[in-house]
């Protein structure tokens, strides 16, 4: 069976029901009547605050706008009522993870790593346990997310730190900190999502030891084979599927646009953080220079050491704004645009299970032709007839395997529909979600933003310390 409709069947998997039910029912008894990518109009906001109200209310292009509200309970894109759940980032409150205290293994560009301790606290049956401290290496999470792509694959799957390109690097401390971090946001997404966190793989990442999970690995091993078909399958998708569902088209087209526009940020990102270490360097150069001077001119030399100490903190100042700009700013941009990576192979893979009812779809509708064509006939030049058997036990016969044909397409039609609704509703429930977090992370981001230009500006007052002595 496909993974994507193994994923989706309702009677395996009672945690992506319970997610998605009621999107369903409502999707296909009311439909939805609002139109995807409709952007209310908002006005521009100049305080910090507004700017976060601003970010926390407004619908986003390509997004499932609400349709309402019932009894004061909001309402999903589908009309369902939207489950209560924790805020965007912070997991579940019967599960609680963290990564924490990286520790450098070997010696050497290519014996050395790092081994991350991974905490979990949790009162789950399932975890047979309520406290788990289990050591995990870079790899182990990306065998993770993986196998959750591979398992769940009409859901979104938080994006992984990227690896770092020069191998020399990777035992950076700046580094290190910088992939703890964003391998516990990797984790904590996964433990707050409703249906992510209670897979099987991950609950054994969390808690197994690391001999029984190299056991564990070499059972889920999925191979090199099942890759290679669902790359191919995937590229079939590209040339072959018809009338897409223009819901699915307008996220697509969101995502490119917003995929670009992460890319943009994220470039301009990065020459901004270069430029304030330009600065940086030049100021302090300043700052070197005024104090030498100042060694030179008696005169002048008060205010001259007065320069030089508020160019010395205008630098420090500047440290402090580079790096909330390359530690906010950046690293969240980076993050978005491979969620946004993620997402258009999700909708690709959906585009995928949809090509398996669009071609079951035709093949039964071909059958079902040939079987009027077989009531019609007399089989009487048929080979059967031919060799002797009579021309109503040849049409008996070829009507009766023609029957079980359409029976068998039938309900594997059927089986391939309800796995194509349960995950669009699927996908549906986590585009909502994902641009909830999506608001409330760049809310903060802009926060702190604010919060550090604020402190830049409040250190940096050149004009209050400098006294000119002529």
């Amino acid at each position: 069976m496909d993974p994507l409709t193994a994923a989706m069947d309702e009677d395996d998997n009672p945690a992506v029901l319970e997610h998605t039910h009621d999107l369903a029912e409502r999707q296909a008894s009311e439909g939805s009547s609002s139109q995807p990518g409709s952007v209310p109009a908002s006005p521009v906001r100049s305080t910090t605050a507004a700017v976060a109200t601003a970010a926390a209310t407004a619908t986003p292009t390509g997004a499932i706008p609400t349709s309402g509200s019932a009894g004061g309970e909001p309402l999903d894109g589908a009309g369902a009522k939207v489950r209560s759940r924790s805020r965007p980032g912070e997991e579940q409150v019967d599960l609680l993870v963290a990564v924490t205290n990286p520790e450098k293994h070997g010696d050497g560009l290519l014996d050395s790593h790092i081994v991350y301790t991974v905490e979990t606290t949790s009162t789950r049956e399932s975890f047979g346990g309520s406290k788990f401290s289990v050591h995990r290496r870079y790899s182990d999470f990306i065998w993770l997310r993986d196998l959750l792509v591979h398992e769940l694959s009409c859901n979104i799957i938080p994006p992984m730190p990227p690896k770092h390109q020069l191998k020399a690097g990777k035992t950076d401390p700046e580094f290190v900190e910088r992939r703890r971090a964003g391998l516990d946001r990797f984790l904590k997404r996964i433990a707050a999502h409703p249906v992510l966190s209670h897979n099987e793989t991950f609950r054994v990442f969390l808690t197994a030891k690391s001999h029984e999970l190299t056991t564990f690995k070499k059972e889920k091993d999925r191979g090199v084979l099942a890759k290679m078909s669902e790359s191919v399958g995937l590229l079939a998708t590209k040339l072959i599927l018809k009338n897409p569902d223009c819901r699915f088209q307008a996220m697509q087209q969101y995502i490119i646009s917003f995929e670009e526009q992460m890319k943009n940020l994220e470039s301009l990102s990065e020459r901004s953080v270069l430029l304030f270490k330009d600065v940086k360097t030049t100021t302090l150069e300043f700052s070197v220079t005024f104090n030498a001077l100042a060694e030179l001119e008696d005169h002048l030399s008060p205010s001259l050491q007065e320069m030089h100490r508020a160019l010395q903190q205008q630098a420090a100042s500047l440290t402090v704004l580079s790096s909330s700009v390359d530690a906010n700013l950046l690293e969240v941009v980076k993050e978005y645009r491979l969620f946004g990576e993620g997402i258009l192979h999700l909708l690709k893979r959906r585009d995928s299970l949809e090509l398996d009812r669009q071609v079951l779809d035709e093949d039964l509708y071909c059958k079902k032709s040939e079987r009027r064509e077989l009531e019609e006939s007399d089989q009487k030049l048929s080979f059967g007839a031919l060799f002797g058997k009579t021309p109503e036990a040849v049409k008996a016969e070829k009507l009766e395997k023609n029957s079980q044909e359409i029976e068998q397409m039938t309900r594997q039609l059927e089986s391939v529909g309800n796995a194509v609704e349960v995950a669009n509703a699927s996908i549906i429930a986590d585009m909502s979600r994902w641009h909830e977090d999506k608001e409330a992370d760049f809310a903060a981001l802009f926060v702190a933003l604010a919060d550090a230009n604020i402190e830049h500006l409040t250190n940096v007052r050149m004009k209050e310390t400098v006294e000119l002595v002529v």
